[in-house]
């Protein structure tokens, strides 16, 4: 009976196929080699992965609560009235799933006429980075409002706790009185993002600490140094080329950005996938592509040292 089930699913979903324009859809699993690639090349996508921060949905439509609580804790007589409080507001923010997609060619012959390499499998391993690459790059750069097809990125100057340096080197001190500002705002960041000019300034700040501090793995190997605040806790220190710059040539600035991961969440539709496109010749086309969107849930509970550079 079981087999007679199996078959007649087989053939009804042979049918289907046969009779719709349906795509062939895949999930990518990538190899270790592949996966060790997207790690090094998007480590800040990766770090929220390995914190749960990404959520599997089943719809296009979806909504973040955005948190803004007001009550505070005071010191009451014995039987005195409990202080003024309020409801916590939390505003609604509804988002539209994003498509991320890149698609490529290869021809038949290519691909059965070598026994060097599998063509097929190369163009897909170049997708599944370049589609997890610009997952990245939108965490930390984009902009729906100068582009409607971008979500908006989990941090900006007028969201967060911001200092400016005005090109100035940054300094521990820096660090430490911007991690303040954030405790003081109820923030508990575990996470420095930033790119390899401000990490090598980080690395020498860090480096009379650094036999203390553990390292911590990010994914397959992948160890990165910490920065121990104030109050004892080591925050992840990750390299990420694709937090934003200012200016350019002598001009250019940098930044460091200082999050608590739990106020960001990512929620996908569909994990980078591989698509069937429709051919008319001798070729395999086909598509990577995810569905995603990713918004902080409380912006206020960041920051971000901004004007960062070489200094005087």
């Amino acid at each position: 009976m079981d087999n007679e089930l199996k078959n007649l699913y087989e053939s009804v979903n042979k049918a289907i196929q046969a009779t719709t324009n349906a795509p062939n859809i895949m999930q990518i699993t990538p190899d270790p080699e592949i996966h060790s690639k997207t790690v090094e090349e998007t480590s800040f996508l990766s770090f929220l992965r390995m914190q749960n921060r990404e959520e599997m949905v089943n719809t296009s439509k979806v909504s973040f609560l955005e948190e803004s609580p007001t009550n505070t804790a005071s010191v009451i007589a014995e039987t005195g009235d409990i202080p003024d409080y309020a409801v916590t507001s939390y505003t609604e923010v509804a988002e539209t799933m994003r498509t991320i997609a890149t698609g490529f060619k290869v021809s038949m012959m290519a691909q059965m006429g070598t026994t060097a390499a599998d063509i097929l499998q190369t163009e897909i391993s170049r997708g599944y980075t370049l589609v997890n690459n610009k997952m990245d790059y939108l965490l930390l750069n984009g902009d729906s409002t100068s582009n409607a097809l971008e979500f908006d990125s989990i941090w900006s100057d007028s969201d967060v706790n911001t200092e400016g340096l005005s090109g100035d080197a940054l300094t521990e001190d820096d660090i430490d009185d911007l991690l303040g500002e954030i405790k003081n705002q109820g923030g508990s960041p575990d996470v420095i993002v930033t790119d390899s000019f401000v990490a090598k300034q980080l690395k020498k700040i860090a480096a009379p600490y650094r036999r203390y501090n553990d390292k911590i793995d990010i994914g397959l190997g992948f160890k990165v140094i910490t920065y121990e605040s104030l109050n004892g806790r080591e925050l992840t220190i990750l390299v990420d080329e694709n937090v934003p710059t200012t200016g350019s040539g002598a001009n250019e600035t940098h930044a460091m950005l200082a999050l608590d991961s739990s106020t960001i969440k990512i929620k996908t539709l569909l994990p980078p996938s591989l698509f069937d496109l429709p051919s008319s010749n001798l070729s395999y086309n086909k598509a990577v592509a995810t569905f995603t969107v990713a918004h902080n849930l409380a912006p206020w509970k960041n920051g971000a040292i901004t004007g960062i550079g070489e200094g005087e």
